[in-house]
């Protein structure tokens, strides 16, 4: 089954340099779902790991043809977008006027959300884990935010944090022609909001999406100099509960094992509780799986998306529906791809959404943070698009 698995692999990634799909709005989702199926394969399958492992090894080849299913259906799916239904773009683009007072309506709703965010955190600081370990603290006698209730309404305020002041800083960034220093300036200031509660996965994929599209995919300074910030960060975040517990070498190896394993680990545990009978209380899915995995409490153990869907309708129903999914995902990413490609920060709500799914799954969280950050999209394109005109198109779709 592995070797099945790694020939789809073979042809997802053939498909992505073939139809350039590395410049794409879905790169992200195409990762998320060779890290959701294959890297974790060959983790357990040819690296013998151990990590996360309460599931059998039929759980696993189980878990293996399920992934190979997905990717037949999402490599079905590029060849028929790519020939079946290519999009062209419209020229004729009408530009309607926008008053002066609905312009000034970004700056106002910018200010609003700044004030919300950065307000939040000094009411609130001494319950966010950046502050505590500043202050000496090891965050292996603390839970985290979303679970000990320290931060009131954290999945609702922690949004402005992590999604929507990335989302300004790329609107006003394009908006005002920002430089060099000023978008650098903005990236350290959306970077550190996002890191300060604690979740480490944020970050990461923040800097991911400016590296794809603001710098280009290349390999300069700033990437390295992100990833090694990155890798120091997680190893601050995480030194006081891994260092006590598991010693220093399996602290420095955590990082790639949390990037590379972890979420596909997540849906394999999940696939062996649906195959033992348990009984799911859907309000509480991430929580149940942790305690499954590390008989403790203090944590939540999301999956890729269709991990959910499968506890939730069953694996025949589940497949399908998540084919859907991502037929959609792709999709939608063709068009932003063709009518959107240069407008950085229209691509941030689907990329978020894709992380979301990707690192989430389907739960009420995800519709709160997605709503709110479609609200702020729609304040934005009031106040007028980065050009400073509100410009509607007109799609259509050719057959050949």
């Amino acid at each position: 089954m592995f070797i099945l698995l790694t020939i789809l692999v073979g042809i997802l990634l053939y498909q992505i340099f073939v139809f350039k799909k590395y410049k794409s709005s879905v790169l992200i989702f195409y990762w998320f779902i060779i890290n959701a199926f294959f890297t974790p394969s060959i983790y357990y399958v040819i690296l013998k790991g151990t990590s996360y492992k309460s599931f059998s090894e039929s759980d696993l080849i189980q878990y293996m043809l399920l992934g190979s299913i997905f990717l037949f259906f999402i490599i079905f799916f590029n060849i028929v977008i790519e020939y079946k239904y290519p999009f062209k773009k419209n020229k004729n683009i009408i530009s309607i006027s926008v008053t002066h007072k609905i312009r000034y309506l970004s700056a106002l709703f910018g200010s609003c959300v700044l004030i919300i965010s950065v307000g939040y955190f000094f009411i609130y600081r001494s319950g966010y884990p950046i502050v505590q370990i500043f202050q000496g603290k090891y965050l292996g006698s603390l839970y985290r935010p979303d679970m000990s209730g320290a931060l009131p309404h954290y999945e609702t305020f922690s949004t402005f944090q992590i999604a929507v002041i990335p989302l300004l800083m790329f609107y006003f960034r394009e908006k005002n022609n920002w430089g060099k220093k000023k978008t650098l300036l903005g990236i350290a200031g959306a970077a550190f909001l996002s890191i300060a509660g604690g979740n480490k996965a944020v970050i990461v994929y923040l800097v991911i999406f400016i590296w794809i599209y603001i710098w280009g995919l290349k390999i300069n300074w700033k990437i390295a100099l992100s990833v090694i910030l990155l890798f120091e960060t997680y190893i601050l975040i995480m030194s006081g509960e891994m260092e006590y517990n598991y010693g220093i070498l399996n602290t420095l190896q955590a990082p790639f094992r949390r990037f590379f394993v972890t979420q596909g680990a997540m849906l394999i545990n999940r696939i062996a509780l649906i195959n033992q009978g348990f009984a799911f209380d859907y309000k509480t899915i991430n929580t149940d799986v942790y305690i499954y995995i590390y008989k403790s409490i203090g944590g939540t153990a999301p999956s890729f998306y269709v991990g959910d869907l499968f506890i939730y309708f069953g694996y025949t129903f589940g497949m399908v529906l998540s084919v859907i999914v991502a037929w959609f995902i792709l999709l939608i990413g063709k068009i932003i791809d063709i009518h959107e490609n240069k407008m950085i920060y229209r691509k941030w709500p689907f990329y978020f959404m894709i992380y979301l799914l990707g690192n989430s799954g389907f739960n009420l969280g995800f519709i709160v943070r997605m709503t709110i950050l479609l609200f702020s999209i729609m304040i934005l394109d009031l106040s007028g698009e980065a050009h400073s005109v509100f410009k509607s198109r007109k799609y259509s779709v050719r057959k050949i």
